[in-house]
């Protein structure tokens, strides 16, 4: 009977398109840069085994991903749960605000309780700002259930910006880490243009990625990889 009414309230939340199961998430392989999140995920990586209880160690329980749109977030919140090997659902927040605001319904409440099923996991908050200074009590009630959740379900929440978050759900309490995901510097430009030609199927020795690191200065990962994409248009155009 339990596991019927975990499957109905599933299904009624992937329906209202609240939450989606990732079932190929990148990894950090995927990514040029980012070596500190990197570093602190990799650390953590076997956090969740039995034998880290045994050790003494605390769960992570949450991080904190902010910065502008196309420097990586959304693929860093991806490699987290790969880099865990643990399942990835993403929450979209845009999505809960508006139901939030239409019927008044307890999404959240559903949401977060399907994602304590199924933990161990990864809970990808996507853009958490999202209508934040007018729905307050929706993060306070979320900052609630991370401070005091004891389920497995490791919290990683990405937004653009800080400013109109609560000041309460920066706390350290609250999220274990945080990290500020700039513009890639020339050397992380220089490993996105690789994984970016090797994506597509070139091989990267044909290419001077580090005079293109050169000439994309300010230039984020997405717009590296939307620059590539439409060199490969105008050479297949051209006759290849």
């Amino acid at each position: 009977m339990k596991q019927k009414l975990r499957n109905y309230i599933r299904d009624a939340l992937l329906e209202r398109r609240l939450l989606e199961r990732i079932k190929h998430p990148a990894t950090f392989d995927d990514i040029g840069g980012m070596a500190g999140l990197k570093a602190w995920l990799r650390s953590r990586a076997k956090a969740f085994a039995h034998e880290a209880r045994d050790y003494g160690l605390p769960t992570p329980k949450s991080l904190f991903l902010v910065g502008i749109p196309g420097t990586g977030k959304s693929l860093a919140a991806q490699a987290t749960a790969s880099t865990f090997g643990l399942p990835l659902i993403r929450l979209d927040m845009a999505r809960m605000m508006e139901e939030q605001s239409v019927s008044g319904c307890s999404g959240l409440h559903d949401a977060l309780r399907e994602a304590e099923v199924a933990s161990p996991c990864v809970l990808w908050i996507d853009g958490i700002d999202v209508g934040a200074a007018d729905k307050r009590h929706v993060l306070a009630s979320l900052a609630s259930w991370m401070k005091h959740k004891d389920a497995p379900v490791f919290v990683v929440a990405t937004a653009k910006e800080v400013a109109p978050l609560p000041h309460g759900c920066l706390l350290k309490r609250c999220f274990n880490e945080c990290f500020f995901i700039d513009i890639p510097n020339r050397l992380d430009r220089t490993a996105i243009w690789d994984l970016v030609i090797e994506r597509y199927g070139r091989d990267k020795r044909d290419f001077d990625t580090v005079v293109l690191a050169r000439a994309t200065e300010t230039w984020t990962g997405a717009e590296i990889e939307q620059a590539f994409i439409e060199a490969l248009y105008l050479a297949f155009a051209d006759g290849g």
